[in-house]
């Protein structure tokens, strides 16, 4: 059997910038409120798309909107992101939504309070109704000869949890701050059904992956042809498993923060590394991939005391395997060699 169903059934999330994770790139741990509470809301635009334009590129970005809220005290902090993501395939368009949530409790500072430390635990994840990729892929097994037209993932979803410690220390020169994160993680990818659809004899057919065999039914322009069923053990991929693992990762990152006056300037690098073992050991997946390395800066000014401007840039070699996991399986993983840039202009205000 030869088959690349699902090979493109999300291609063009190569120019698509991705949703941040429990953890941003940047990380700063903030002076506390001197007494109660203390809020925060952030709205954040992708901008890449016009930008692309601008510069005459012919690749279409995602379009991203992201709201978040946190809430400080003196000794915790809490956050929650919401996103939503419209991701641009050939003619197909693709919405997501992605969500994080975190908690994070401040350790006690030094006598000199120059040193910080702290401890964060996070979720985040991201779904879908549907994701469909068109695709002229092949199917043949056991007399059956299909052309694959398109390859469907029902409710597709990834879920993570994330425990991360913070450190943060004051340089010895003005507005000079060093920031770093060390932690590790779990996911879970998984969807409701797979499907598509597929020509078999000059006539089309609605396909089932399922638990055990897969079933071609034909469609209405087809009212003389049989259901076709086909035991899952005589095909040479299980759509099932490709589509569907837990994964574990850890990262380690470190950024330098420098402020002066109502600027800030910031510039910081994250390392993944993932580990899937009931995905990435199949045949099927040819170049694994394992690491991604962010690099992120951001440009902040102060528009007043509680309302900040910035302009944050990120860049990774590998697209989308640390942001959105449930893109990632048998069929895409070759896809996730070229490198993704995200562009984002966000606007915060503290009361």
């Amino acid at each position: 059997m030869r088959t690349r169903a699902g090979a493109g059934w999300l291609l063009a999330l190569a120019a698509a910038p991705a949703g941040a994770v429990a953890l941003d790139t940047l990380p700063l741990i903030d002076e506390p409120p001197a007494t109660g509470l203390r809020w925060q809301v952030e709205a954040g635009h992708d901008i890449a798309r016009p930008l692309g334009r601008a510069v005459g590129s012919d690749r279409e970005a995602a379009a991203i909107e992201r709201l978040s809220l946190s809430a400080r005290w003196p000794a915790w902090q809490a956050g929650l992101t919401l996103r939503d993501m419209t991701l641009h395939d050939g003619e197909d368009l693709h919405r997501l939504q992605g969500w994080d949530a975190s908690l994070r409790w401040h350790l006690p500072t030094d006598a000199s309070g120059l040193t910080r430390w702290a401890l964060q635990a996070g979720a985040w994840g991201h779904q879908a109704d549907r994701l469909s990729q068109a695709t002229r892929g092949s199917l043949k097994v056991s007399g059956l000869n299909a052309q694959l037209t398109r390859f469907d993932v029902e409710r597709p979803r990834d879920r993570q949890w994330q425990l991360d410690l913070l450190g943060q220390r004051t340089l010895p020169w003005p507005g000079l701050v060093l920031t770093a994160a060390a932690g590790l993680g779990s996911s879970e990818v998984s969807n409701a059904a797979l499907g598509g659809t597929a020509r078999v004899g000059g006539c089309s057919h609605d396909l089932e992956f399922g638990a055990t065999r897969l079933i071609a039914r034909p469609g209405e322009d087809c009212t003389q042809a049989f259901i076709i069923s086909v035991p899952n053990r005589l095909l040479k991929f299980d759509a099932q498993r490709e589509t569907r693992y837990r994964a574990r990762f850890m990262h380690l990152g470190a950024a330098l923060h420098w402020r002066q006056g109502r600027w800030q300037l910031s510039g910081g690098a994250d390392l993944q590394h993932w580990s899937r073992p009931g995905l990435d050991d199949l045949s099927s997946v040819r170049a694994p991939v394992t690491r991604v390395l962010t690099l992120a800066t951001r440009l902040a000014h102060d528009l007043g005391p509680d309302t900040r401007l910035s302009v944050q840039l990120r860049h990774a070699d590998h697209r989308l395997v640390g942001e959105v996991p449930m893109l990632y399986n048998a069929r895409t993983a070759s896809r996730f060699a070229t490198r993704q840039t995200q562009v984002e202009l966000a606007l915060a205000h503290r009361f």
